[in-house]
């Protein structure tokens, strides 16, 4: 994992690439992200609050966030990024990712994911969100470090906005 400034170091080095994502995030330009919590994104949550330069705007419902990010790309030419959960709030994602592919929207999408030592043992909550989206997405990603985590999140602001703009989804487990 990349080592951090001491300015973005948490107190507890197991949420450490939380905190180096939510920097990264920043730096990139990430002024808004359109949420719908769960446990295993609150790492990434948190650590966003705390930075404090990302607005985390709250709803109600999966597939909204989707939409609200896609908007909100298409209103303001910015990065829409939504942040969810896993298993069924992935799924609940896909035909807002789906939209804002097929209509060349620049979108991050982050979900959480079960541990990497339950992906693929059929845990609870765990979906495959990367074969989901792999067909409505311009690339996916699932890091199993947490120096992967940042190298794809950077990589994935990127893919996102160059090119022919388009979504670009990150399954982030919960370790």
């Amino acid at each position: 994992m990349p080592s951090a400034p001491a300015s973005y170091a948490p107190e507890d080095t197991s949420h450490h690439a939380a905190y180096v994502s939510a920097a990264l995030l920043e730096k990139r330009g990430v002024k808004r992200a359109f949420v719908y919590g769960a446990p295993n994104i609150e790492p990434l949550l948190m650590a966003i609050r705390e930075r404090g330069s990302t607005e985390l705007i709250y709803l109600r419902s999966e597939a909204a966030v989707a939409f609200a990010a896609s908007g909100y790309a298409r209103a303001t030419g910015e990065l829409g990024v939504c942040i969810s959960g896993g298993g069924p709030a992935a799924t609940n994602m896909i035909s807002g990712i789906f939209d804002a592919q097929q209509d060349s929207v620049p979108l991050l999408i982050l979900s959480g994911q079960v541990s990497t030592y339950r992906i693929g043992t059929d845990a609870w909550q765990e979906t495959d969100a990367i074969g989901m989206t792999a067909s409505v997405t311009k690339h996916n990603f699932q890091p199993r470090t947490g120096g992967e985590l940042v190298a794809m999140l950077d990589a994935g602001i990127t893919l996102a906005r160059t090119g022919r703009a388009g979504a670009v989804f990150v399954d982030i487990p919960d370790d």
